[in-house]
Order: C-alpha cells, then sequence, then structure tokens
C-alpha cells in the first residue's frame, strides 16, 4: 500500500506541517487526511513512496 506524503497548513498564520497516510489511492488518503485534520487551508503533495509487497 503507498504512502502519501503531505505537507499541510492548518491556517494561514499556522506552521506547515508533514502528514503522512497509508492508504489505496490518492482520493482516499486525501478524505483520510480531511477526516483527521479538518479545516485544512493548504494541502501539497510532497511524495508517494511505494513498496515492493515482498518487502512489506
Amino acid at each position: 500500500m503507498p504512502i502519501y506524503v503531505f505537507r499541510i497548513q492548518v491556517a494561514p498564520d499556522a506552521e506547515p506541517e508533514l502528514k503522512e497516510i497509508a492508504a489505496v489511492d490518492f482520493v482516499t488518503a486525501v478524505q483520510t487526511l480531511a477526516a483527521w485534520c479538518p479545516g485544512v487551508h493548504i494541502i501539497k503533495l510532497e511524495g508517494i513512496c511505494t513498496v515492493p509487497a515482498a518487502v512489506a
């Protein structure tokens, strides 16, 4: 399962922070992020980490 890394900013004057979300696809990752951090001001996708099933 891929891990999506987002940089989020909850309010215009708040410090940005990184959040890692493991999800089956991008849409599910964004929905999960929205549920964990309601009212997010800015979301930026920083990267996606995928690991082969044999390694995980």
